[in-house]
């Protein structure tokens, strides 16, 4: 018995050594995405063969995105690279892989189109379409919109993020910055880094063995649904999105967020979990009751109490926009 015990001690303590060695790597990682997240990475501009390089354009949590020029027809494009280049980990690899395939699914006017993908010396890369113009909420400040301009944008963002739900694809972080607005007022949905996929687009549930690539909170904290600040990656499916449509509508009509403005990540949590949303209508008088129920209603804390894919919230719109009855407020009246 002694014996068996010295021999357990040890196991015991390189599996606690293993998870030592295994959190001081993800830290180091973490530390050094950091690092090379705050200083843009100059790339030499002919890097990609058949591109050139002409500007530094913008970059996310997962990537970097150049503008470059197809040397071929002589058509700007735009080039996504990982953040971290040749030092990226693992998980950052899976979901650059990921949204290449993402895109290469989905064909619609309002989402952006992937042209080609690859690897140059040790960095990823996919060539999409370069979309000149505004992110959402610079183009709703600078424009003055009405409520029935709103809704007709709102309307198309609705319909291209369902096109991605009938896909079963949930994009996770829709956000101002990731809805751009070209010179025409078109909108564009961009940046499907941190998508997943659910395994049955017909309706809302989650479940996907995509959600353990991530970790425990994956999206931008200001506009997360409560299922994605509560740790909880396995309860995010096409609901999330909805919530997510439902914070872009709030923004688009308010300007505002609808839960008081907090300073810290805890309070801005606490907010997101427990704090029911400021009515649209106190904000903006001109938006009436129906209107404001179909905000609330995308905005519900319990995914089951909201829309159950974008294809239904946008139905709703198109009945409000007509003057027919809205199915959130008999929902709201059950």
């Amino acid at each position: 018995m002694p014996t068996n015990d010295k021999h357990k001690r040890p196991r015991n303590g390189d599996a606690k050594a293993r998870r030592l060695v295994e959190y001081a790597r993800v830290q180091s990682e973490r530390t050094l995405q950091a690092k090379l997240a705050s200083t843009p990475r100059e790339l030499p501009e002919d890097l990609f063969p058949g591109y050139r390089i002409v500007a530094n354009v913008s970059g996310g949590g997962q990537g970097r995105v150049y503008e470059a020029i197809d040397e071929s027809t002589q058509r700007r494009v735009a080039i996504k690279v990982l953040r971290s280049g040749p030092f990226a980990g693992e998980a950052e690899h899976g979901r650059f892989e990921r949204e290449i395939q993402i895109l290469a699914q989905l064909q619609h006017p309002n989402i952006v189109t992937i042209h080609s993908s690859g690897t140059v010396a040790l960095e990823p890369y996919f060539v999409m379409d370069f979309i000149e113009g505004q992110a959402l909420d610079k183009y709703v400040a600078g424009n003055h919109l009405s409520i029935e301009r709103i809704l007709a944008l709102f309307l198309r963002i609705c319909e291209a993020v369902n096109a991605a739900h009938l896909r079963g694809i949930v994009h996770r972080d829709l956000k101002p910055g990731n809805i751009r607005i070209d010179n025409h007022g078109d909108p564009h949905v961009l940046d499907f880094g941190l998508a997943k996929t659910v395994p049955d687009p017909g309706v809302g549930r989650a479940g996907s063995s995509d959600a353990t690539l991530d970790g425990p909170f994956v999206g931008s904290l200001p506009w997360a649904a409560p299922e994605q600040v509560m740790n909880a990656p396995d309860s995010i499916d096409l609901r999330t999105d909805v919530y997510g449509l439902g914070m872009l509508l709030y923004f688009m009509l308010t300007q505002s967020f609808p839960y008081e403005p907090r300073t810290s990540n805890c309070d801005m949590t606490d907010s997101i979990l427990r704090s029911e949303p400021t009515p649209p209508r106190s904000l903006r008088p001109e938006i009436d009751d129906e209107l404001s129920t179909i905000v609330l209603m995308c905005l519900q804390k319990e995914p089951d109490r909201r829309y159950q894919i974008a294809g239904e919230l946008a139905r709703d719109i198109e009945r409000y926009s007509a003057g027919e009855p809205i199915e959130a407020k008999r929902d709201s009246a059950g």
